[in-house]
């Protein structure tokens, strides 16, 4: 997306490299103040990996590309989560330059390969990781509340089986992909929830961090969260959230803080509708 803007800026002469400085300190300040409800958010992160986009933006597509990839391999072997974005970013300039979405259909072949190979391998993946994890879930600490050693040990499971996850991730990441690319010209029109889900992608995720944190002033501070509960209450808020921003882009061009990220962005109130 960074490529794509700065892009479309550089077509119209709109002092590309100056708006998306500003387009990233905006974000910068968005995370710091969701750190608030949600500590270890990625805005913030992504903000200050994203100014690098103006290094990596003119640099050859295969530069770009091995640095992605082998970036990315490294951060998921070795765990290093925050470093990640950076890696991501890069590989998605690479994406750009190589247009691989402007030109999927031309390689549909290819991309089937792709697909089936990273499903065999997704799913003797997430057969390992489901006997692997531990029965309890994460217990978030909370100020005047000290955690019983059931729940620390608990802990300590979430966070070692989080680190294996991560670094299998990239495969889940390549069949979600590569599997979105195939089917998406034929139920086309069934993707459309996600297509908006995307569009106000600032706006739910922000949304989502608030909702959980309603949920979990009103929850016990005994209650352990199975990890069926937590995907249970995940999976609902997206579907709220793929509904309700359907039915507010019918009406709007923006999501609410897309728009406002937007305005900031270029410097004056700009129309929603």
């Amino acid at each position: 997306y960074a490529r794509f803007f700065l892009s479309r800026a550089e077509a119209k002469n709109d002092r590309p490299y100056r708006l998306f400085i500003r387009r990233m300190i905006i974000l910068l300040v968005a995370g710091l103040l969701h750190q608030i409800i949600n500590p270890g958010e990625a805005l913030a992160i992504y903000a200050v990996f994203g100014l690098f986009v103006l290094i990596f933006y003119k640099a050859p597509k295969q530069f770009n590309l091995i640095v992605g990839v082998v970036g990315i391999i490294i951060g998921s072997i070795f765990g290093a989560k925050i470093l990640l974005p950076l890696p991501l970013i890069i590989l998605g300039i690479a994406f750009g330059q190589y247009r691989v979405f402007e030109t999927y259909k031309a390689h549909k072949k290819m991309w089937a390969i792709i697909a089936v190979v990273s499903l065999l391998a997704t799913a003797v993946l997430s057969i390992l990781l489901w006997n692997i994890a531990p029965n309890i879930g994460f217990h978030p600490y909370r100020e005047g509340y000290e955690l019983t050693n059931i729940q620390f040990e608990a802990n300590q499971s979430f966070f070692y089986f989080a680190d294996l996850a991560m670094i299998v991730a990239p495969v889940f990441s390549v069949f979600y992909i590569s599997t979105l690319v195939i089917i998406e010209p034929l139920i086309k029109r069934m993707l459309l929830p996600l297509n908006h889900l995307g569009r106000m992608a600032l706006t739910n995720y922000i949304g989502q961090s608030v909702i959980l944190y309603a949920l979990n002033v009103f929850m016990p501070a005994q209650m352990m969260t199975s990890y069926l509960m937590a995907v249970i209450s995940c999976a609902a808020v997206i579907i709220v959230q793929a509904i309700a921003s359907s039915l507010w882009l019918k009406v709007f061009k923006y999501g609410p803080l897309e728009w406002l990220w937007r305005c900031g962005t270029y410097g004056k109130w700009l129309k929603i509708k």
